[in-house]
């Protein structure tokens, strides 16, 4: 545990030393970059190793239920200036694998559409949707390694593209309760809008899991286990790397009290959120502090 602090304290240091991020705007289909599930935008946009919902598969295609049987999730990303975006998805585990289907749409709201002389000629609604298959298999009791197919469409006015992608991702359990993992995220090619390619975001994730974490002390009998999470992102479109960092408190297994900051991103940095567990309900709430607008996420999941 003391190595991993170590590897993550000499990480945030060394690349607090940025630029200004020179192929910022010069990608398409920037909502995938967005946070779905608020279990982990509650954490930094961490810990998709600890939760078990069915939204992270949209996060990170190698996260693992070790519970057999289906569950399904809907969240609402109340975005920038009353953009929203709208998440549900479904899996099922069975032994050894999990077989996964997601579904996303971004709404931007109205805009008015005008002539060339400012005239108003009616209005248009622009929106991103994703379509995601997800396969999850755990070949070692250690490694699980998954894959997410994703179809996607954009539109603005008249205009649209469509595009396909992939995820691929791995994980690793290692000794004391300890986890890695890595993502490559949206690899694929996107149909012209207009007259130009949209370039995907390509997204590079490694995070590390402390499962046991920090021991809480509340009472002298009462203790509660911490779990910590950290990530490190590549994004095409920065000219650094982020860092991420996150924690649990599980209170009863009933409620889980959640944060997290990024560091070295330009619009975020600390977020918080809680969840709310009875039987096989679930309701999660995440807030994201952002210098442009407060971002709110809830969702609610159901296992059967």
């Amino acid at each position: 545990m003391k190595k991993i602090i170590i590897i993550i304290f000499l990480t945030l240091l060394f690349s607090t030393l940025r630029a200004i991020d020179k192929n910022a705007g010069t990608k398409g289909y920037l909502f995938l970059k967005l946070p779905v599930s608020p279990q982990i935008a509650g954490m930094g946009t961490t810990g998709e190793m600890l939760h078990y919902t069915p939204l992270t598969l949209l996060h990170h295609p190698a996260s693992f239920n070790p519970i057999r049987g289906n569950s399904i999730a809907f969240s609402n990303t109340m975005w920038l200036v009353d953009t929203n975006m709208y998440n549900i998805a479904w899996r099922n585990v069975k032994f050894n694998h999990a077989y996964g289907l997601g579904f996303t749409y971004f709404d931007y709201g109205k805009f008015d559409k005008r002539l060339e002389n400012g005239t108003l000629i009616g209005e248009y609604y622009p929106m991103d949707m994703r379509f995601v298959g997800n396969y999850t298999r755990q070949i070692t009791p250690s490694l699980n390694i998954g894959g997410n197919i994703n179809f996607l469409y954009q539109k603005i006015d008249t205009s649209s593209s469509t595009a396909i992608s992939t995820d691929i991702g791995a994980s690793y359990h290692l000794p004391f309760q300890n986890a890695i993992d890595i993502a490559f995220k949206n690899i694929g090619t996107s149909s012209k809008m207009d007259n130009e390619k949209t370039k995907m975001p390509i997204v590079i994730d490694f995070g590390i899991t402390s499962f046991s974490g920090v021991v809480v002390k509340i009472k002298e009998d009462k203790t509660f286990i911490m779990p910590i999470t950290y990530k490190l992102i590549y994004m095409e479109d920065h000219d650094h790397l982020i860092n991420q960092i996150g924690c649990q408190i599980p209170i009863y297994d009933t409620l889980f009290l959640r944060t997290g900051y990024k560091f070295n991103y330009n619009e975020e940095n600390f977020s918080a959120g809680f969840g709310l567990y009875y039987k096989t309900m679930s309701i999660d709430y995440a807030f994201i502090n952002n210098k442009i607008d407060d971002i709110h996420l809830i969702g609610i999941g159901w296992e059967f």
